[in-house]
């Protein structure tokens, strides 16, 4: 059951030449049934590719609308210009908006650039991460962590830095005969939204804040890598935390190989809901 449900993620059905579906149910993320953020993410550019097999993006900027359900299925409609290496992608269910997603792309090699950025901190692996110092909310992410049908699997990174979070991810092994060798751009961009959320929860507890719900309001991405990136392998994701106001929080993120090297850039503007009195 677990096998299929994660299946449902790479897998697109075309209605036509611009038009694909995502069959139901899908994974839930901590709120069980609503889609995870990253898995829309994956899914868009899934869709994007069937319409431009031969290109890649390079920018990617999505807006979240109104939660994905995970037992509804979700249509992807592409939206091409003349004359301009730009794409648009809505997402919708039973008609309704989830969000929107907007892709430029380049045959240019200059755009997926990533020379300049090299990964300065790499602590050792925490032995246990204390989901339950986040409160009510840590108890959300931590039942997802240990559910049986969550996919992803996550080691934690010890850093100084107060306001930033670092993690490695993959796929669980258990999936990994679903992956295709060309899955790997997919994969990635189901993996970066996974950490985005969790380093802010974690960067207000830090402060002393409590936070007693999240959600990200929109998502850009920054392509460096598409064409060697590794399905099955491991990812480093390094995420900074930047207080934009009392309800607002501006992630920053980085996701690396195994060797070291920067795939994609990423930054994130969340809704952060602060504890009244800074109580739990």
């Amino acid at each position: 059951h677990h096998l299929h449900l994660f299946s449902n993620y790479f897998n697109l059905s075309p209605v036509d030449d611009s038009n694909f579906v995502s069959d139901a149910p899908h994974i839930g993320g901590p709120i069980t049934t609503r889609v995870i953020g990253g898995m829309i993410l994956s899914q868009a550019t899934n869709a994007f590719k069937k319409v431009y097999p031969n290109l890649d993006p390079h920018t990617m900027h999505y807006n979240f609308i109104s939660p994905g359900i995970t037992h509804i299925p979700l249509e992807f409609e592409v939206k091409s210009f003349d004359d301009a290496n730009f794409a648009s992608i809505h997402v919708t269910q039973n008609k309704k908006v989830v969000g929107m997603a907007h892709f430029r792309f380049s045959n240019e090699p200059d755009f997926l650039d990533a020379s300049s950025i090299v990964y300065q901190e790499d602590g050792p692996v925490k032995r246990e991460y204390k989901f339950q110092e986040l409160g009510e909310l840590g108890k959300i992410f931590l039942a997802m962590h240990i559910r049986d049908d969550y996919p992803v699997e996550t080691r934690f990174i010890e850093t100084k830095n107060v306001r930033r979070a670092a993690q490695w991810l993959r796929i669980k092994p258990k999936y990994h005969d679903i992956l295709k060798l060309t899955d790997g751009f997919l994969v990635a961009m189901f993996l970066c939204e996974f950490s985005m959320s969790l380093t802010a929860l974690e960067s207000y507890n830090r402060a002393g804040i409590k936070v007693i719900n999240y959600a990200s309001l929109d998502h850009a991405v920054w392509m460096h890598e598409t064409a060697t990136i590794n399905s099955t392998g491991w990812f480093l994701s390094v995420t900074d935390c930047e207080v934009l106001s009392f309800g607002r929080t501006l992630q920053r993120s980085w996701l690396f190989d195994e060797n070291r090297s920067c795939i994609m850039s990423l930054a994130q503007e969340g809704y952060i809901q602060r504890a009244q009195a800074n109580k739990l």
